[in-house]
C-alpha cells in the first residue's frame, strides 16, 4: 500500500517546546520532522499540528510551524487526538493519515491505535518520532505494527507523494531535501548548542545571553537589513525602545550564520524570540521583526544580509 497524496493528511503530534528537552535525540527529531513538514507542504499535503495542554507544555516548536504557516493547529487534553475529538473534518474525511511526533508511546501510540480503530490507513514515520526512553519507542512501534500501522521513513513519504521523477517538483525536492546537509561552521555549531540550551526559557531570560558574542555585528547599534539576491525594501533596526531586543536577536543571527539570515538562521531566530513567536503567529502584523523571520523560514521571503552602522 502506497501513500496517496490526494487521500492523505500529515498529523504532527505534540512536538512542543517544553517537551523537547526531555526527548532522546530531540535535535535529530526536530531536524527530520522539519524536513518532513517542508516537503509535505511543498507537495501539497494537508498538515495538522496537535498540542497537548499547551498552557502548561508550551506550543509546537516555532521552527516547525514556520514550515507550514497555513496548517491547522488543534489543542487537546486527552492523550489521543481521536479521543479528544480535536481533529478537523478535513483530516477525518481522508482515509490515510501520516503521523509523526512525540511521545511515541503515549500520544502518538494512542492516536494511531484509535485512528486504526476508525478504519484509517496509518503511516507512522519512524525517523520522526521520539520519547524520553528508547525502550518506550521500541515497544510503541511493536504495538503499532501489531495493529496494522505501516512504518515508513521521511524519504518514503517524500517519494510516495512525488511518484514521478523528472518534474520541476522532483528537482526541487531532490535539491532541497535529499542532498546531504553541509557541515556547520564553528559559529553555527556553537549556535546549535546554545539554542538547545535555551529551549523553555522566556525571551527576557534569553536576551542577556545574546550579548556574549564577539563577532563582526556584536557591537553594532544600528543594522540595515537588505535582500540577498533580491530587491526588498531595506529595514533599519536601532538600539532604541521597541527595537533593542530585536537588534540583539538579529546581531546574534548574523554573527552565527555567516552574516546571512536564511531559513536556518530564521528558524533559530524564532527560537530566540521564544513566547513572542507564538504571539506573532497568532497576531500577524503585531511583531514585524518576527513576521520577517517566519516568512524567511517558510520561503515566502528572500534571505537577508545586513550593513552595520
Amino acid at each position: 500500500m502506497l501513500i496517496d497524496l490526494s487521500d492523505a493528511t500529515l498529523l504532527v503530534v505534540d512536538i512542543q517546546d517544553k517537551l523537547l528537552p526531555a526527548i532522546r535525540g530531540a535535535e535529530a527529531l526536530l531536524a527530520n520532522a522539519g524536513k518532513l513538514i517542508s516537503a509535505s507542504a511543498d507537495a501539497g499535503l494537508p498538515i495538522v499540528f496537535s498540542e497537548q495542554y499547551p498552557r502548561g507544555l508550551g506550543h509546537t516548536a516555532p521552527s516547525l510551524l514556520a514550515r507550514a504557516p497555513r496548517a491547522d493547529i488543534v489543542e487537546k487534553n486527552h492523550f489521543s487526538c481521536v479521543a479528544a475529538g480535536c481533529l478537523p473534518d478535513s483530516l477525518m474525511a481522508r482515509s490515510q493519515v501520516i503521523v509523526c511526533g512525540m511521545e511515541a508511546h503515549v500520544c502518538v501510540l494512542q492516536t494511531v491505535l484509535e485512528l486504526r480503530a476508525q478504519g484509517k490507513q496509518v503511516f507512522l514515520v519512524r525517523d520522526c518520532i521520539g520519547s524520553r526512553a528508547d525502550s518506550d519507542v521500541d515497544v510503541a512501534l511493536l504495538r503499532c505494527q501489531q495493529a496494522g500501522v505501516i512504518l515508513v521513513t521521511r524519504e518514503m513519504v517524500l517519494f510516495e507523494t512525488l511518484r514521478l521523477a523528472g518534474t520541476d517538483l522532483f528537482r526541487h525536492m531532490s535539491k532541497t531535501y535529499l542532498v546531504e546537509d553541509k557541515p556547520l561552521g564553528v559559529s553555527q555549531r556553537e549556535s546549535a548548542v546554545m539554542l538547545g540550551q535555551l529551549r523553555g526559557k522566556t525571551f527576557a531570560e534569553i536576551l542577556p545571553l545574546l550579548d556574549a558574542g564577539r563577532g563582526h555585528f556584536a557591537a553594532a547599534s544600528r543594522l540595515t537589513l537588505l535582500g540577498f539576491e533580491s530587491e526588498v525594501p531595506p529595514v533599519l533596526l536601532e538600539d532604541k525602545p521597541g527595537q533593542s531586543g530585536s537588534l540583539r536577536v538579529y546581531r546574534y543571527l548574523l554573527d552565527h550564520f555567516q552574516a546571512r539570515i536564511g531559513p536556518e538562521a530564521a528558524e533559530a531566530g524564532l527560537l530566540l524570540y521564544a513566547e513572542h513567536s507564538a504571539d506573532a503567529r497568532a497576531n500577524p502584523g503585531k511583531h514585524p521583526n518576527i513576521d520577517r523571520l517566519l516568512d524567511i523560514a517558510s520561503g515566502k521571503s528572500p534571505s537577508l544580509i545586513a550593513v552595520a552602522g
